[in-house]
């Protein structure tokens, strides 16, 4: 999201971002996370995509995947075509050189 100027915008904006980079302590964390998963709009990048559109997450601490699944009611994925795969394997291998 750095990449494409998302996250810049977004402080630039009226918008409240909650940025987990921001959290330094355990404490902070938490809190932020919490305050992540009850947001109005979460946005996520994707490991890998399949040509199906399935997607293929490895998350190192469950954040993403949790909100994926469980978090604000609007999500919004931004994946570039460098992650679409054509099988689920290939989107693993994919994963690792990204």
């Amino acid at each position: 999201m750095k990449e494409i100027g998302l996250l810049d915008d977004l402080k630039e904006s009226d918008y409240t971002l909650f940025d987990r980079a921001e959290a330094v302590t355990p404490e902070e964390k938490r809190e932020m996370y919490s305050k992540i998963v009850t947001s109005d709009v979460y946005f996520m990048s994707s490991n890998a995509i399949t040509i199906d559109g399935e997607l293929v997450n490895i998350d190192g601490v469950g954040n993403r995947v949790a909100c994926l699944c469980h978090g604000p009611q609007q999500v919004i994925v931004i994946a570039g075509m460098n992650t679409v795969s054509y099988t689920h394997l290939r989107a693993h291998e994919t994963r690792r050189h990204l």
